[in-house]
């Protein structure tokens, strides 16, 4: 059962708070783990360019559940087609969920690859198998298996700034029609050499330099270019090179249909939620925007943004002006059920968060202006705040965030009633200031340059 936000089994968890499975039923055992290897073992291509999610690395991990056994042993075997039964629940009652997680390869001669924050996916993952009410499984012995699994296929995981993404699924498998939840499943991993989600410019030339004040300054204009200001953003200290290139991306603010609901399933990874996305992102397309801003009506008819595709959305919003300071809200939609609770959301609330309460310089974020105020909201946004925001030039940056593309830049938002887009300040390299800062320090986070940083588990 569920408590909250947490998992609950009743009679199955111990005083730490750790899994304990009934004791008629096998746990999930990292220490029985059956590997074979593949006799045809891949390697990078050269080049490094990979077509995202189309390259996959010579293993999978399977792990099954039996009702009347439990887990069984799990196991490691070369990458393949795997074996269901046509009645199997999830061709038919889609009880099915995923995870998406990261590997990095650090510049550090010698050092071992890291997972980024795999306890908040596992997390995630036990509370979506919950509510489609698949079997639960211990969250730390499924990371140790799944460090075992990149560590076999360790030589795959490509250089900086691409990764290994990690796709854990879990499945319904009783083989029996029926609309009953299925107590058979299956939890099977599988990993991808990945380059950026979205298309990047330039990402094969020489490292870009970090923009002057100048022409990254915050307009305070209708414009969507930046334009010089002494109220600014960017410090005007930095001296190192600025390598990410970002293309901006445009939304088209989707109020004829609904990803999620109150009530619904919008807080869970289920593999359901996303394809009655495909035919909105399709008439999104034709209309000449790239993802949609899906949005919802609240119970006094005020439409609400929710997420961006298929991330979280966040804005930038200037407050107030006075000299040379500057005092800007950094907000994201609440998480009210009908939004997912990204792990990548929740990094970089934490990490705004910390700069705007800094007690030490590992606090504050990089090449940030002192001559700015920053609160960080998690609260209800209306699509008219955004239209009025747009109107008056306060919008200074909006993004989405997500584990594949991490931070993607907006530069557009279209609305399907025709007035005129809404359109976003764009910034040389992409992203503006904030989005850039944050984005430098999840890198450095995600590829080991903090040492001892707590979001990070060495494989």
């Amino acid at each position: 059962m569920t408590q909250g936000s947490e998992i609950v089994i009743t009679g199955t968890t111990d005083l730490s708070g750790k899994y304990v499975a009934d004791h008629k039923l096998r746990i999930l055992d990292p220490s029985k783990l059956k590997v074979t290897k593949t006799q045809n073992p891949k390697s990078l291509p050269e080049d490094m360019k990979f077509v995202w999610g189309a390259t996959f690395t010579d293993h999978m991990l399977i792990c099954q559940h039996d009702p009347e056994i439990g887990w069984l042993d799990p196991e490691i075997r070369p990458y393949g087609p795997l074996q269901l039964d046509p009645a199997s629940t999830c061709l038919h009652y889609a009880p099915a969920l995923f995870e998406g997680m990261k590997a990095y390869r650090t510049s550090q001669p010698g050092s071992k690859p890291l997972l980024f924050r795999p306890d908040m996916n596992m997390a995630r993952m036990r509370r979506s198998a919950d509510r489609v009410q698949l079997p639960d499984f211990d969250a730390e012995a499924m990371i140790e298996l799944i460090r075992q699994l990149v560590k076999l296929d360790e030589h795959l995981i490509p250089p900086p700034p691409n990764a290994l993404y990690i796709r854990p699924t879990m499945i319904g498998t009783r083989p029996t029609l029926g609309v009953a939840p299925s107590t058979h499943a299956m939890i099977y991993v599988i990993l991808s050499p990945v380059g950026p989600f979205f298309p990047t410019k330039n990402t094969a030339g020489p490292p870009l330099p970090i923009p002057s004040v100048e022409n990254v300054a915050f307009s305070n204009g209708s414009s969507s270019e930046p334009t010089d200001s002494a109220n600014h953003l960017n410090g005007t200290n930095s001296t190192i090179e600025w390598q990410a290139n970002f293309d901006t991306i445009s939304l088209l603010a989707t109020t004829s249909a609904i990803r999620a609901w109150p009530g619904g399933v919008g807080e869970y990874k289920l593999a359901g939620n996303y394809a009655p996305c495909f035919k909105p992102q399709k008439a999104a397309l034709a209309k000449g925007y790239q993802q949609n801003l899906w949005c919802l009506e609240d119970k006094e008819g005020v439409m609400k943004v929710t997420e961006c595709g298929q991330m979280n959305f966040m804005v930038v919003l200037e407050k107030k002006r006075e000299g040379n300071v500057v005092e800007v809200e950094l907000a994201t939609p609440n998480l009210d059920g009908t939004i997912l609770p990204g792990v990548t959301r929740d990094s970089i609330l934490t990490l705004f968060r910390a700069h705007a309460d800094a007690k030490t310089d590992s606090d504050r974020l990089p090449h940030l202006s002192s001559d700015f105020r920053l609160t960080v909201s998690e609260r209800p946004i209306s699509l008219e705040e955004l239209v009025q925001a747009s109107q008056e030039g306060k919008i200074l940056e909006a993004f989405g965030t997500g584990t594949a593309a991490v931070l993607c830049p907006v530069k557009r938002i279209g609305l399907e009633d025709g007035r005129p887009d809404m359109e976003i300040p764009t910034y040389s390299g992409g992203l503006g200031p904030l989005a850039r800062a944050v984005f430098e320090r999840v890198s450095e986070i995600q590829e080991g340059k903090v040492p001892g940083h707590q979001w990070i588990v060495e494989i």
